[in-house]
């Protein structure tokens, strides 16, 4: 199915394209808003099918468009099944609609995300802005709840991506331990095979984590785990650095179980952005980074990340770069009545980015072309399976 866009929606790629652009998704959020005060309740899918239209609305459907074959086709694999990696448009690498981990929301209830209502209107919100898709990394040891994002994805046109995997041995310890890594790794490639089994839904990420300053046997297991899937389905892999440490580390204990580091995002790496030559040792790699805690004051101001892109693209690293905010607490979020949202990126940080000298090709390239690429799942053939 492909969504219809108006011919004004996209202006360029250009400093005053992105300035129209944003002002016309503004506008129309606004309109949207004064027609109806009340965005979030779940009455208002009343009489309504699957998708969330009535009978009278329209929906654009490409008669020409070919099916997509996930066991043979690159693609993107969303929540309601694979796309062309060209539908997604500007995507939120990083980020946690619904989540409740069982290891931290007792101690710091913050973290526990997980009203449908309010993952739909966040959601919302990013479409209202001008985004075309939301990458959830939320894996099952932290609580991901996929007949929630099943839910959230079927009322919105932007595309949500699951992931499958572990975050780190805090979370993931009590499943790691408990099972053969053959055992894991057999459970990760029949879930990216034929989906969840109680809600069908297939994940379009792998991830894996490590913890502070160190990498532990249990996340050695479950990196070389995620490994092994990874090689067997071509689906890429994210990872969660601890403020930024062990990156490179990450990449080395990979790259010896055989996967290619342009298939690897290295997350949260804007934790250490005045550390330029890491992100230059990670770059050189070919791995993609994510500066993915934007709009986050407790973790600097984000002028000098910007200027840290810009210094990046300069020297040649444009197409190995990711932005996110990574919104995993109810503060961070509108709906929860907390801030900055899931539409910082576009209402603040892409003019930041133009005002450090990024050009609008560049940022485009960052915000569309970038993801796109990241999240493409390349098939193996069957000889190498």
């Amino acid at each position: 199915m492909s969504r219809e866009r108006r011919s004004d929606e996209w202006a360029g790629p250009t400093e005053d394209g992105w300035r129209r652009h944003l002002n016309h998704t503004s506008e129309s959020m606004a309109e949207r808003k004064a027609g109806d005060e009340s965005p979030v309740n779940n009455d208002i899918y009343a009489g309504r099918n699957t998708f969330g239209l009535a009978d009278e609305d329209v929906v654009f459907v490409d008669d020409d468009a070919r099916e997509l074959d996930p066991t043979r086709d690159p693609h993107v694999m969303t929540v309601l099944g694979p796309v062309d990696p060209a539908e997604l448009g500007i995507t939120l690498a990083h980020e946690h609609l619904l989540a409740s981990p069982p290891a931290t929301v007792q101690t710091e209830p913050d973290y526990r995300t997980d009203k449908w209502d309010a993952a739909l209107a966040d959601a919302e919100s990013f479409g209202f802005a001008g985004g075309g898709a939301i990458v959830d990394c939320t894996p099952q040891d932290n609580g991901r709840d996929l007949a929630g994002l099943l839910w959230v994805a079927s009322r919105v046109s932007v595309h949500l991506i699951a992931t499958t995997g572990f975050h780190t041995a805090l979370h993931s310890r009590g499943i790691v331990k408990g099972h053969s890594a053959q055992e894991l790794t057999d459970g990760l490639i029949d879930e990216i095979r034929r989906g969840d089994q109680a809600t069908g839904v297939r994940p379009g990420q792998l991830k894996a984590a490590s913890s502070l300053d160190r990498i532990s046997e249990t996340e050695r297991t479950a990196f070389a785990v995620v490994a092994h899937a990874h090689l067997a389905t071509g689906v890429p892999i994210t990872t969660h650095t601890e403020a930024g440490t062990m990156a490179r580390e990450q990449l080395t204990v990979l790259a010896d179980l055989g996967v290619d580091p342009a298939h690897v995002v290295i997350s949260h790496l804007d934790r250490r952005f005045e550390d330029g030559a890491m992100l230059r040792d990670v770059l050189s790699t070919g791995a993609t980074i994510g500066f993915d805690q934007l709009g986050k004051p407790r973790y600097g101001p984000d002028e000098p990340k910007a200027a840290v892109i810009a210094r990046l693209i300069a020297d040649g690293y444009v197409g190995q770069i990711l932005l996110s905010h990574d919104l995993a607490r109810r503060s961070l979020r509108p709906a929860y009545g907390g801030s900055p949202g899931m539409t910082y990126l576009l209402d603040r940080f892409v003019f930041l980015l133009l005002d450090a000298g990024v050009s609008g090709v560049d940022v485009r390239r960052i915000l569309v072309e970038n993801p796109a690429r990241a999240m493409t799942i390349h098939p193996p053939s069957p000889a190498t399976c």
